[in-house]
């Protein structure tokens, strides 16, 4: 008796482990990702600090733009959201970087 409850077990549990896997579409995964953006967009509590300063030359004395780098994070939990990184130059740069529990989720760059 107990042999076969062994064996049923172990049977099941291989079925499990080696049946299909559920995975969520692209379009899904898209919608899932701009939806939480949007979140962290219009969330209007959490904490920002910026950092500014020039951009150089490769050799570090020529002054060619400015760069604004700000993170919005939780004051309470200290959970990071977003950190948004404007490089101007001839042209500006923005690049926003969204975060779920602190892991990175989605990146939004614009010119």
């Amino acid at each position: 008796m107990k042999v076969k409850s062994i064996l049923g077990i172990a049977l099941i549990a291989t079925i499990y482990a080696c049946g299909p896997k559920v995975t969520k579409s692209t379009e899904t995964l898209v919608k899932e990702t701009q939806s939480y953006m949007s979140k962290v967009d219009a969330k209007n509590n959490l904490t920002e600090e910026t950092t500014q300063g020039a951009l150089t030359d490769s050799k570090g004395y020529k002054d060619i733009g400015t760069f604004k780098y700000t993170t919005f994070y939780s004051k309470k939990t200290s959970e990071l959201f977003k950190i948004k990184n404007v490089e101007t130059t001839t042209n500006t740069i923005t690049e926003t970087y969204y975060f779920e529990a602190n892991a990175l989720v989605a990146i939004k760059s614009e010119s």
